[in-house]
């Protein structure tokens, strides 16, 4: 055997070493990378809708606020939504912590009666995350997947404020790109990010001043009217004045308060019906003062259902 010098011994290595590299760097890029792959669910002609009415909604503790709704259906096949991501952001730093949120929940329309209603509209069993984490995704996964056919079915995102949360705390809440996964691990969804926000309000209204507001009383055959006395204010302009029986529970109407000094268009307290009234102001964010008596309307006894 012709003996190998060590000079042809090393070359010989080094040539089968870059091979064994060049091969190992090539496998390396020519691996499948994962991309996300486009599943026959879609969405029902239209991105992601924002439901906030105004650019900052005030929330009370307890509030239920469906947030933003979308549509999906089934383009072909048969596969199931798994999974929804959210992510819930404090879009003005105001210091927004995970307990300022009871949940944050997953709901579908029942179609009986349209847009959101809290007491029909349930939540999609096992998709709701308790006090979820604030700045990040946050997935809401049913207990079953949900089948979705070829009629377009609408979902809402809906938070539900904490018991006890902080005042003035703001969120609000996005859809990614993709924010929908099926049974098979394929996406939907069109990126929705957040425009307007939530602003958690637990101060109630100031009390109305009973001394602001007059009873005008008709004769038998005409209603009896409740109104602020001229040039005083009835609370607060956005808030809304109540009117209850002197029950407190009987609404006989409301209003809301508007112009300077706050005011609103007399409101009808019944023919000759109501001795006396409750009045009770609600701000825009839910919030009820205490309720505040007004008597003196003198009636007819034989038509009235309702005494202080």
């Amino acid at each position: 055997m012709k003996a190998i010098s060590k000079r042809s011994f090393i070359k010989t290595m080094f040539s089968s070493t870059l091979v064994i590299v060049f091969l190992f760097v090539a496998g390396f890029f020519s691996t499948p990378v994962a991309h996300a792959v486009a599943s026959t669910i879609e969405e029902g002609g239209s991105a992601p809708e924002e439901l906030l009415s105004s650019a900052t909604v005030p929330a009370k503790a307890g509030a239920v606020i469906p947030t933003t709704a979308f549509i999906l259906r089934q383009s072909s096949g048969s596969a199931t939504l798994k999974s929804i991501t959210v992510v819930i952001s404090d879009p003005n730093a105001s210091g927004l912590v995970n307990t300022d949120i009871a949940s944050v929940s997953l709901r579908k329309e029942s179609l009986t009666t349209s847009n959101f209603q809290v007491a029909e509209d349930l939540v999609v069993a096992g998709a709701s995350v308790n006090t979820p984490t604030i700045g990040e995704p946050v997935t809401l996964t049913p207990t079953t997947p949900e089948a979705i056919g070829a009629d377009i079915v609408k979902y809402y995102i809906v938070i539900t404020i904490a018991a006890s949360p902080t005042s003035g705390h703001s969120l609000a809440v996005s859809l990614g790109a993709n924010y929908g996964i099926d049974n098979g691990d394929n996406t939907v969804g069109t990126e929705s990010p957040a425009t307007k926000k939530v602003t958690i309000d637990t101060a109630p209204p100031s009390n109305p001043t009973g001394s602001n507001y007059r009873i005008s009383q008709n004769n038998p055959g005409a209603v009896d009217l409740i109104m602020v006395k001229p040039g005083l204010s009835g609370g607060t302009a956005g808030d809304t004045v109540k009117i209850y029986a002197a029950n407190g529970t009987t609404l006989l109407g409301s209003a809301v308060l508007g112009g300077s000094p706050a005011q609103f268009d007399p409101i009808s307290i019944g023919d000759n019906a109501n001795a006396s009234v409750k009045l009770e102001l609600v701000d825009p964010a839910g919030n009820a003062s205490e309720q505040v008596a007004i008597s003196g309307n003198d009636i007819v006894a034989s038509n009235a259902y309702a005494t202080a």
